[in-house]
């Protein structure tokens, strides 16, 4: 099985209630999720999420999609 393609949605949502942490809280913020859609060559698909909140994890939207793509180093490597 090998993987066709990878998609990266962001999503952003506000905060319904106060969110908290042991290192701070937050009130009526809005918040970033990363969908990841992976399609395999077998007609599998698989979902899962990446956290983007540079306030909370220090990991940018971008920088968390960049992640999520497979690199063409590593495709060329995967053939």
């Amino acid at each position: 099985m090998r993987i066709e393609s990878v998609e990266t949605l962001p999503v952003r949502f506000r905060f319904r209630h106060e969110f908290v942490t042991s290192k701070q809280s937050a009130r009526g913020t809005d918040g970033v999720k990363i969908l990841v859609v992976v399609h395999t060559d077998t007609g599998l698909t698989g979902i899962g999420e990446a956290s983007a909140s540079p306030g909370w994890n220090g990991e940018t939207p971008q920088a968390a999609r960049a992640a999520a793509r497979p690199s063409r180093r590593r495709r060329r490597r995967a053939r």
